[in-house]
């Protein structure tokens, strides 16, 4: 159920930026806070912004005590934890984006 919960999260923002509706609300309507992210490990930045792009990098799975998950789908993780890795991933991600350009909406 939760790859369908990613799925339809991800939908409902590209839906939104389309019509220009409440991101943040849906999200937290969702249950689904954004991370606070940690100062970056070493000499680079999160996101940049060009013109009317962001470009994001530097993410991965960053749990909420501050660790990363960490291993191979099938050999280290079950594919329930490899649903959890993705789903923390794209939380870093949009919270990065929040943080660039102010909100989601």
């Amino acid at each position: 159920m939760k790859p369908l919960q990613l799925v339809s999260g991800v939908a409902m923002l590209v839906s939104c930026a389309t019509v220009g509706a409440d991101v943040e609300g849906k999200l937290e309507a969702m249950g689904i806070t954004l991370p606070e992210m940690p100062a970056p490990a070493a000499n680079y930045v999160r996101s940049t912004r060009t013109g009317n792009l962001v470009f994001l990098a530097g993410h991965g799975p960053l749990r909420p005590d501050g660790s990363y998950i960490t291993g191979r789908l099938g050999d280290d993780l079950s594919i329930e934890q490899g649903y959890e890795a993705a789903r923390l991933g794209c939380l870093a991600l949009l919270s990065s984006l929040k943080t660039e350009i102010g909100d989601l909406d």
